[in-house]
């Protein structure tokens, strides 16, 4: 049985390190390719959804948000990188000996500059 013996360990060197290098530049991050970032939104209240508007100049109260948080829920949203405008309405549904009450309240609104691969926590 014959062991396969290097002539030239400089090549082998170069050839491993050509390898090496090729694997760690191929390694790019979706957000990085396609430039967005991740808005992450908490809704901190006991009760009552929070439907979160990404962008929109006029928010309605009966039209669903691009995000509908549970109370003490967390969801998040990738977004292109750039300047947001963020819009919260709390609805909260009560009911009592059959009857039922909605009602809602705005948040402060919020200005968010996202960078690509960021992260940004939002806690309404």
């Amino acid at each position: 049985m014959k062991m396969l013996s290097v002539r030239n360990p400089i090549f082998l060197l170069f050839v491993l390190g050509i390898t090496a290098f090729s694997y760690s530049c191929e390694k790019t991050n979706s957000c990085e390719m396609d430039n967005t970032g991740t808005i992450i939104v908490e809704n901190t209240h006991h009760s009552g959804r929070l439907q979160v508007h990404f962008n929109k100049s006029k928010v309605s109260v009966n039209g669903a948000g691009d995000l509908s948080i549970g109370p003490g829920e967390m969801e998040s949203m990738d977004l292109p990188a750039g300047q947001h405008n963020v819009k919260a309405v709390l609805i909260i549904s009560t009911c009592n000996n059959g009857r039922c009450s909605v009602s809602s309240s705005g948040k402060p609104e919020k200005n968010v500059d996202l960078a690509a691969c960021e992260k940004k926590n939002l806690v309404y």
